[in-house]
């Protein structure tokens, strides 16, 4: 449930803000919502079915080719993130020099 409640949270957040997402991202976010899309909809099922208690383990088994975890999208986001990080701290430096 854990794991659960926080692929709702990034799914939810990517899906709320998706006017933010820079036009060079879109797609790696429809490659990673659509991840998360297989991976609720075999966690629901799985539940259902074995009615699981916290120490049961669950396990993804991506059924395509487009919904194992997209590593390659994960670490896209995370290198916009560093570049933006520091843009943002140089600006904040360049700001604070003119003053």
């Amino acid at each position: 449930e854990t794991i659960r409640s926080a692929n709702r949270k990034i799914y939810k957040l990517l899906v709320t803000k998706a006017a933010f997402i820079p036009a060079d991202l879109e797609h790696d976010i429809v490659i990673l919502l659509n991840h998360y899309d297989a991976w609720f909809t075999q966690f629901r099922d799985h539940k259902k079915k074995l009615r699981p208690s916290l120490e049961d383990e669950f396990v993804f088994y991506p059924v395509d080719e487009q919904s194992p975890f997209p590593k390659h999208v994960e670490e896209k986001i995370f290198r916009y993130a560093e570049k933006l990080k520091q843009e943002t701290a140089q600006q904040a430096q360049t700001a604070e020099n003119d003053i």
